[in-house]
């Protein structure tokens, strides 16, 4: 019993290790994304999108539209297909492949919601209007 013990317990700081590592792995890979995200992008859009990491705006998170709960960042329609795809690089460290994937499939939905609500709507769909913003210095833990 003590020596299933003591294999147990060896077996939980292997893993405690593993996942420190792994934490640390995907902490890199975010960094690095977000570093070529922002190099691709235009001085205009660089200032648009970046924001200390204590900035109120980081908090400005909600379901409900932009132009009733106004968000800062750049958004999709201003991107070129390399700063897309740098975007989407970036969602994707953050994200597992089924948090990507829910997260793709809900801004694909804003076409089935177009067509279901009609084109009156106060506010309309766009799948291209979500934002992208940074906040804080990729990498840096105190920022």
């Amino acid at each position: 019993m003590k020596r299933l013990l003591i294999v147990a317990s060896g077996m939980f700081v292997i893993y405690l290790g593993a996942a420190a590592m792994a934490s640390q792995r995907t902490a890199s890979t975010m960094a690095m994304a977000a570093e070529k995200w922002l190099a691709s992008l235009s001085a205009d859009q660089k200032q648009r999108a970046t924001f200390p990491f204590d900035s109120e705006e980081r908090m400005r998170w909600h379901f409900v539209p932009n132009e009733q709960f106004p968000r800062k960042g750049v958004q999709f329609k201003e991107m070129s297909d390399a700063q897309r795809t740098l975007a989407h690089d970036l969602l994707k460290t953050g994200l597992s492949a089924r948090g990507y994937m829910t997260a793709t499939s809900i801004v694909g939905l804003e076409d089935v919601l177009k067509v279901i609500e009609g084109e009156t709507r106060r506010f309309p769909r766009d799948k291209e209007a979500y934002q992208f913003a940074v906040f804080g210095t990729p990498g840096d833990k105190k920022a």
